[in-house]
C-alpha cells in the first residue's frame, strides 16, 4: 500500500465500515450504504447510516457523525491522536503513517502538558462517580437536568470539598502516566517547572478547584489543555473559575466542543456558554461550539476553513441580551466576509436569556424547536438596522454592502437574487432587478483589506503628529492596524479611539478608512454637526508648533490660536457631502471619485469634541 503523503490521504485509508464492525455493530445493506443501530443513543430502529462512498457515518436521530477516527473518539471517549492510532491498529495499517505528519513534531513539554490534563480529566471524572451524589452528580442530573450520556460525552467531573487533603496524594499515585506525576508539576509555576499547572498552592496547601463541576477544555485538535470549574454553591462569588492562562491555554484561541464536531458538517451552531452547548446537545444538536468569549480569532476562522471544509452555514445563537446582540452583528460581518452563510436564531422577545434557561424551563423539545427558528442574512440585517432608526434607502445600501462582502453568496446568482427579493419584500423599496444590479456593481468594488503597521509609516507619522504627543509610543511593540480594529463597524466605539494620536495620524493618511468611518453612521454624525467646524490638518499643524514651544498646556491660549483660523464649511456644502454618500456605493476605492472626495482628506469633526479628546490624550 502506498504511504499517504497528506493527512487527508491518511484519513481516506481509514475505512469507516470495518471500524464500525470492530465494535460488534451489525451493518445491514441498504442501497449503496449500510444502516445500523446507533451506539450513541438508545436506538431501536436503525438510524445510523454508514456511507462507504463518502467514508463517513451519520445518525439522523442524535446527529452524531464523522469519519472513522471521529467514530472511535466518540465511542471510546479518547482524543484524536489516540483514536488515530487505534484506527491504524484495527485496519492493520503501518503506525509509521501517523509519524509522517504533525504528530512527530510535538514538543515533549507540550505532550507532557496534554498527558497531565488527561490524568486530571480521569481524576475528576472518577471523583464524580465515587463521591456521594449530593456532592456533584445530583447537581448535574437534577439541577441542570443533564442525562448520563451528556455527562459522559463531555467528560464532566467533580472537584469535591476535600481536594485540599486528597488532590495531591491521588494524582501523585495516578498509575496510567509515565513518568509518574511530580508534585511540582501540579503546583504553581517555578523556574524549574515553568509549565506547572497551578492546581495546588504548596504554601497554603489549598487546591485551586474544590466544590466545583469540572468541565474539560480541549484545543481545536482535541487535546485537553485546561478546565473551567463551575461553582456548586450559590454563595460562591466566582461562578466559573478557569485554568490559568498559559502558552498552551489561551481562551481567546479556543472553541469549546470544536474537536467533537462532525468534520463533514454543513451547519454549525455558535453559542456562548458551556451549558448552552450541553442544552443543544441534549436536544440532539451535536454540531455546536461555545465561544470562549464574544469574539472570533484568526485561528478560529482558519479552523473553520481547514477542518470543516464542507461547512456552509453558521447559525449565530448567542445570548438574548445586549452583549449577545452586539456580538452577533460583529460576528455576522466577520463570518460573512470569509464566505460563510450566516443565519441568526430569532429569540423574538423570548423570556429566556440563553439556551440553558430555555432548556431548564421547557426542556429539550423547546430547545430543538427554537434552533429551527432562524433569520437569514437579510431578515436579520433589516431588523437590526430598523432598531438603529435608519430609513429604507440607507438600510438597503448597508445590507447590499454586507452581502457583497461574501464572495460565495455573490457567486450564486439564484441565492443572490433570492436575498434581493427578500430585501425588497421586507422594505417595499425599489424593485428586485434594481437591487440585484446594485449588488452586482457593489461586489466588483469589494477589495481585500490589507493590514499595515505604524512602524512601516514612522517617517510619515512623525511629519504629521510631530511632538504633539509621543508619550504613548513603544518602538519595540508596533501596533497592527486593520480596518476592523479601527472601524469595528460601530461609530460610537470608534470615535473615542480615533483621537488617540497614532490612530489619528493614520486616519489623515487613509481616505478609504475615513470614508468608511463616516459611512458607519451618517445620520448620527450629521445630526451632531451643530457647531462650527475647522480644518483638522490645520489643527494638527498648529498643535505641533504650539507644543514644540510650550511644555505645559495652556488650553485658553491654545483655543484662541485655533479660533483665529477656523476653516468653516457652509451647511449646504455638508448637505452635498451627505447626498454624495447616499447615492454612491458604500465601498470606496481611493482611486475613484478623486475630485468628489478631495475634501475628505481632512477629518471633519466638531471642534469641542476634538479638543476634549485631544486634551485627554496629551494629559494622559
Amino acid at each position: 500500500m502506498t504511504s499517504p503523503t497528506s493527512l487527508d490521504q491518511l484519513k481516506q485509508q481509514i475505512k469507516i465500515a470495518p471500524i464500525v464492525e470492530h465494535y460488534a455493530i451489525k451493518l445491514k445493506k441498504k442501497g449503496k450504504d449500510f444502516v445500523a443501530l446507533c451506539p450513541f443513543h438508545a436506538d431501536q430502529n436503525p438510524s445510523m447510516t454508514v456511507s462507504v462512498a463518502k467514508n463517513i457515518f451519520k445518525c439522523f436521530s442524535c446527529q452524531v457523525g464523522g469519519n472513522g477516527i471521529a467514530f472511535i473518539q466518540k465511542i471510546d471517549q479518547v482524543d484524536w491522536k489516540t483514536a488515530l492510532n487505534k484506527a491504524l491498529s484495527i485496519l492493520n495499517l503501518d503506525s509509521q503513517y501517523a509519524v509522517n505528519f504533525h504528530l512527530k513534531e510535538v514538543d515533549p513539554k507540550l505532550k507532557r502538558y496534554w498527558d497531565l490534563h488527561s490524568a486530571l480529566v480521569d481524576y475528576y471524572q472518577t471523583r464524580l462517580k465515587l463521591e456521594p451524589k449530593e456532592q456533584g452528580l445530583t447537581y448535574l442530573t437534577e439541577t441542570r437536568k443533564l442525562s448520563p450520556q451528556v455527562i459522559e460525552r463531555f467528560q464532566l467531573g467533580l472537584a469535591f470539598t476535600l481536594e485540599d487533603q486528597y488532590f495531591l496524594p491521588s494524582l501523585l499515585n495516578y498509575p496510567w502516566i509515565s513518568p509518574a506525576i511530580e508534585k511540582a508539576e501540579l503546583c504553581f509555576a517555578t523556574e524549574k517547572f515553568p509549565e506547572a499547572l497551578g492546581f495546588f498552592n504548596q504554601q497554603t496547601h489549598y487546591a485551586t478547584f474544590k466544590s466545583r463541576i469540572m468541565i474539560p477544555i480541549h484545543d481545536l485538535k482535541g487535546n485537553p489543555v485546561g478546565f473551567s470549574g463551575r461553582a456548586l454553591q450559590k454563595t460562591e462569588k466566582i461562578k466559573y473559575k478557569n485554568s490559568a492562562e498559559h502558552q498552551w491555554f489561551k481562551k481567546s484561541e479556543l472553541l469549546f466542543n470544536f474537536h467533537r464536531i462532525d468534520k463533514n458538517t454543513l451547519k454549525l451552531y455558535l453559542v456562548e456558554g458551556y451549558f448552552d452547548v450541553f442544552a443543544l446537545t441534549s436536544a440532539g444538536i451535536g454540531d455546536v461550539v461555545g465561544l470562549m468569549g464574544l469574539a472570533l480569532s484568526e485561528s478560529h476562522i482558519i479552523a473553520f476553513q481547514q477542518q470543516l471544509k464542507a461547512l456552509e452555514t453558521v447559525v449565530l445563537a448567542l445570548d438574548n441580551d445586549t452583549a449577545g446582540h452586539d456580538a452577533t452583528f460583529k460576528l455576522l460581518q466577520e463570518l460573512n466576509a470569509h464566505g460563510i452563510i450566516v443565519e441568526v436564531v430569532d429569540w423574538n422577545q423570548a423570556a429566556y436569556k440563553d439556551w440553558d434557561e430555555l432548556f431548564l424551563a421547557e426542556g429539550s423539545d423547546a430547545v430543538k424547536a427554537k434552533t429551527h427558528r432562524v433569520l437569514n442574512l437579510v431578515e436579520y440585517l433589516v431588523a437590526y438596522f430598523k432598531t438603529k432608526g435608519f430609513d429604507e434607502r440607507i438600510t438597503v445600501n448597508k445590507v447590499i454592502d454586507i452581502i457583497a462582502q461574501n464572495q460565495k453568496v455573490t457567486a450564486d446568482t439564484s441565492f443572490s437574487r433570492f436575498l434581493c427579493q427578500k430585501l425588497q419584500q421586507l422594505l417595499q423599496y425599489s424593485d428586485v432587478e434594481t437591487l440585484f444590479t446594485q449588488l452586482q456593481q457593489q461586489k466588483l468594488k469589494v477589495k481585500v483589506n490589507k493590514t499595515t503597521t505604524f512602524t512601516q509609516r514612522a517617517p510619515i507619522y512623525e511629519s504629521v503628529v510631530g511632538v504633539v504627543d509621543n508619550s504613548f509610543r513603544n518602538e519595540s511593540q508596533p501596533v497592527a492596524i486593520t480596518k476592523e480594529f479601527l472601524v469595528e463597524n460601530n461609530w460610537k466605539e470608534t470615535k473615542e479611539r480615533v483621537f488617540h494620536a497614532e490612530i489619528f495620524a493614520y486616519v489623515l493618511l487613509d481616505k478609504q478608512f475615513l470614508v468608511e468611518l463616516k459611512q458607519s453612521d451618517l445620520d448620527e454624525l450629521f445630526a451632531s454637526l451643530q457647531t462650527p467646524l475647522f480644518d483638522v490638518a490645520l489643527f494638527i499643524d498648529k498643535a505641533r508648533l504650539y507644543w514644540a514651544k510650550v511644555q505645559e498646556p495652556d488650553w485658553a491660549v491654545f483655543n484662541s490660536i485655533l479660533g483665529e483660523q477656523q476653516a468653516m464649511f457652509p451647511t449646504t456644502f455638508l448637505a452635498q457631502i451627505k447626498e454624495f454618500f447616499l447615492n454612491k456605493s458604500l465601498s470606496y476605492d481611493p482611486e475613484d471619485y478623486e475630485e468628489d472626495l478631495q475634501f475628505f482628506r481632512q477629518l471633519i469633526v466638531k471642534q469641542k469634541e476634538l479638543l476634549k479628546y485631544f486634551k485627554s490624550m496629551v494629559e494622559h
